[in-house]
This record gives C-alpha cells, structure tokens and sequence, in this order.
C-alpha cells in the first residue's frame, strides 16, 4: 500500500484518487481520450449525442446512486473525486473554465 493510501480524511479521499486516474492512464490511456472512446460507444448504443463531460458527469451520477445505499463506501467517494477531475480536465482542455 502507498503512502497516499494510508492518509486518511479529505487529503486521503484525494490522494486515492490522484493514484488511480494516474494508474488507469498506463492501462487505458488518456482519461479525456478515454471518456471520448466511451461516448461514441454511448452515442452508437443509445443513438444521443454524448461527450467525453458527459460521461464523467454520468459516471458521478453512477456513483452517488451507490452511495444512496451505502454512504460510507470509501470508494464511491474516491470515484466521484476521480471523475470530477477528469471533467474539469476534458473542459479546461477545451477552453471551456
């Protein structure tokens, strides 16, 4: 386990999730260019128009509907950090602030 998982409270909910989307991009690439690759696979199934934003917020959604059933599930929470930060990262690359 790493350091940043073993702090705790708000700075370890953030540290959590710092490490997973910098451990996810070495699997899966780029978040931004990965939320994208989800949305076009949205946008074929369900036929809407979808962006990269859009999921992130959905994925957010996923997971407060998790924490409806157990509002302490730590990891809920670290995802919902997660992808915020690749929301606000796929706007602010787009000049959207």
């Amino acid at each position: 386990m790493s350091v940043l998982k073993k702090t705790t409270g708000e700075a370890g909910i953030l540290f959590a999730a710092l490490e997973i989307v910098e451990g996810r991009e070495k699997s899966y690439g780029s978040p931004a260019q990965f939320m994208e690759h989800v949305a076009a696979l949205w946008h074929a199934q369900f036929g809407w128009e979808v962006s990269g934003e859009d999921v992130a917020q959905a994925m957010v959604l996923f997971k407060l509907g998790r924490l409806a059933h157990d509002n302490a599930h730590r990891d809920s929470w670290i995802d919902i950090c997660g992808y915020s930060s690749i929301g606000g990262a796929i706007k602010e690359t787009a000049g959207d602030k």
